[in-house]
């Protein structure tokens, strides 16, 4: 999606959320990143398009990671050298627009400018993970590992399954090497031996292929949900459970909104209105005359007393605090 599209997007939904009036005039009380937060956080759940395409665009490199066979990754795999070249920084101007999107989608920093990162393998028949460059050893290629045994293989670009042989139903490993060890090299190969020893290939049967699990979390596939929630930066996130009882009420969605702007201290007060470049004639509460109007300033003298009487006819007593959402949360809110 094109940077025009996105703002044009944006625009529509700034409009239907804060424009009014026969001028359509418009006073922004909430940022659109927080609009966008789901409401468990105290927003509104409205999409951002432009982090919810790059979820939807992660989910392609998903499907060029995975072992589906089909006419479409051939082509890609021809063009352009498959999902591995997506790390390169190197840019290709024969590229697409959409294979460029692709490319900025794998070196986002919400996920360490690494899509591999996010994900682990889990090692099977060995076909689709590359000894060195995949990240198939603590989430780490091994060429990072030993790298100075990288230098000198000659198992450069092979998979796990071409750098072995099966020995009475055993897994043994083959490396080729272009000279010996240097002394100094000892320990680096000590350091690997002990890696590959740890790890074991499956027959070539079925269910035994590589797999690559989405967001750490193991026999679970990539989920646009999930990776949209990565670049709200809500992946771990916990919140309280006040907007959880908010939206559960079986009230008007209008008293909702209120609720929810006065949480977010985002309605029209003295203070907010003078923040946002309006100057009123004076900024003090129109009902007490005394403190300046503020969220803060929700329940004064004056309201305490009206908010009691009304309390007072529907049968309901409590302790009115001076604190709004304190407030709210004894009256179930």
């Amino acid at each position: 999606m094109s940077a025009t599209v996105v703002k044009e997007v944006k625009k529509i939904q700034k409009s239907f959320l804060w424009d009014w009036g026969s001028e359509n005039r418009k006073i922004v009380w909430v940022m659109c990143d927080k609009v966008c937060e789901s409401k468990d956080k105290g927003g509104l759940g409205v999409i951002d398009v432009r982090k919810f395409n790059l979820a939807i665009l992660g989910k392609w490199i998903w499907r060029l990671k995975s072992k589906e066979r089909s006419l479409w990754k051939d082509i890609l795999d021809s063009k352009y050298g498959g999902r591995r070249v997506l790390r390169s920084q190197v840019h290709n101007c024969m590229e697409s627009m959409w294979w460029r999107d692709i490319r900025k989608v794998w070196n986002l920093a919400e996920w360490d400018n690494d899509f591999d990162d996010r994900g682990r393998w889990k090692v099977g028949d060995g076909e689709g993970i590359r000894l060195w460059e995949d990240k198939w050893v603590d989430n780490i290629p091994l060429m990072e590992k030993v790298l100075r045994l990288f230098s000198i293989s000659l198992d450069i670009g092979r998979t796990l399954s071409q750098v072995g042989i099966w020995n009475n139903n055993r897994w043994v490993w083959k490396l080729s090497w272009k000279r010996d060890f240097f002394v100094w090299e000892s320990s680096q190969a000590k350091l690997l031996s002990q890696v590959l020893d740890n790890k074991r290939l499956l027959r070539k049967c079925e269910g035994t292929i590589d797999k690559w699990f989405w967001s750490n979390v193991e026999f679970t596939n990539f989920s646009v949900q999930v990776a949209y929630n990565i670049l709200l930066g809500e992946e771990f996130a916990r919140y309280g459970d006040l907007f959880v009882e908010l939206w559960n009420l079986k009230i008007l969605p209008s008293a909702k909104i209120t609720a929810l702007r006065v949480l977010s201290k985002a309605i029209a007060t003295k203070d907010n209105i003078l923040r946002h470049g309006i100057y009123p004639m004076c900024d003090c509460c129109p009902l007490c005359g005394v403190e300046e109007e503020t969220v803060s300033h929700f329940l004064c003298r004056v309201s305490w007393r009206i908010w009691g009487l009304c309390f007072e006819w529907l049968g309901i007593f409590l302790v009115l605090h001076c604190y709004y959402k304190c407030t709210l949360r004894c009256l179930n809110l």
